[in-house]
């Protein structure tokens, strides 16, 4: 008996590398030690409620200009998955 397999699946390639984070999560990552250490009985909810208001305050020139750093990922993550494709053929 063959065992279906759901046409919402996504099943991808386990080698396949990972999509980039986002300019927010590099930001969430670089504070979240930073509020943890200043708030040690806080939850990560509370905490992440704090960095993520902090983000939304932040000027939007500071934004895009951690946004941009993200691009410069995002396109050696491209180059690495063509290269990943290629590998698999």
């Amino acid at each position: 008996m063959k065992t279906a397999v759901p046409k919402n699946s996504n099943i991808t390639d386990p080698d396949m590398p990972k999509k980039p984070t986002t300019a927010y999560i590099l930001y969430f990552k670089s504070r979240k030690e930073k509020y943890l250490s200043e708030y040690p009985n806080s939850g990560i909810t509370d905490i992440t409620k704090l960095i993520a208001k902090e983000w939304g305050e932040l000027p939007r020139e500071k934004q895009i200009v951690r946004c941009q750093k993200q691009t410069g990922r995002e396109e050696k993550l491209k180059k690495i998955n063509k290269l990943f494709e290629k590998w698999k053929k």
